[in-house]
């Protein structure tokens, strides 16, 4: 399958043998990626990894979605409140740079991650949107 990795500071189309990401979690059909200045300097810091944090796709069943694209730990205070933005792990755990992301036809992600899209709101458009996970379940 096709995706888009990091290479020389410059993003380059490769294939890849398997969907990245978690093992045993949602596998997405990626439908689209944004494109920020965090991927940009992703690319002139060196990555090397699937680029994509802004993403959006399709469950298995067809339904869209879209991927809160920052993980924090998963443990701590700030993640168990919704505010995984603030947990000392999440740049770390930074999609694009430090693991793969979602810059590719299909995506394992985990199931927490994985949001409904609000009513109205094509999964053409979704990778636009910010999530609010503040008030998602746990």
């Amino acid at each position: 399958m096709k995706a888009v990795r990091g290479h020389e500071g410059r993003p380059v189309v490769v294939d890849v043998d398997d969907a990245p990401g978690w093992d045993d979690d949602e596998l997405l059909t990626m439908a689209v990626a944004g494109i920020c200045a965090s991927d940009l300097n992703y690319l002139r810091l060196g990555t090397r990894f699937i680029l994509g944090h802004e993403l959006a796709g399709r469950k298995a069943d067809g339904t869209p979605v879209l991927v809160e694209g920052l993980f924090g730990c998963g443990e701590c205070g700030f993640c168990r409140e919704g505010r995984n933005n603030l947990c000392d792990q999440s740049t770390r755990k930074a999609l694009g740079i430090m693991q793969n992301g979602g810059m590719v036809e299909q995506f394992r992600v985990p199931a927490h991650k994985v949001l409904d899209l609000p009513k109205g709101l094509d999964v053409s458009n979704a990778s636009l949107a910010e999530p609010d996970v503040t008030n998602a379940p746990t």
